[in-house]
């Protein structure tokens, strides 16, 4: 994982959804980057680089956006921390 800094307008692109999780706050997709944003109820932000649309579509049926991010997503894509 690399932390990485970027102006939080890029963030402002990404129409970002409420998380359905006890620790997701927000979460968004760019469909021409294939990077899924997440935002975290502790305030940290990552971004996950290269998560294929339909896996991203799955995300938003998920019972748990969380325990979806935790098995499905973490540790298989690359992942950067957003610093603000």
């Amino acid at each position: 994982m690399s932390t990485v800094t970027l102006d939080t307008s890029d963030l402002t692109i990404v129409e970002l959804e409420p998380g359905e999780s006890s620790n997701v706050k927000r979460y968004g997709y760019r469909r021409d980057t294939s990077v899924l944003f997440v935002v975290y109820k502790d305030g940290q932000r990552y971004e996950y680089g290269k998560v294929p649309p339909d896996l991203f579509d799955e995300l938003r049926q998920a019972d748990s956006v969380g325990k979806f991010l935790h098995t499905r997503i973490k540790g298989y894509f690359n992942t950067r921390k957003i610093e603000q």
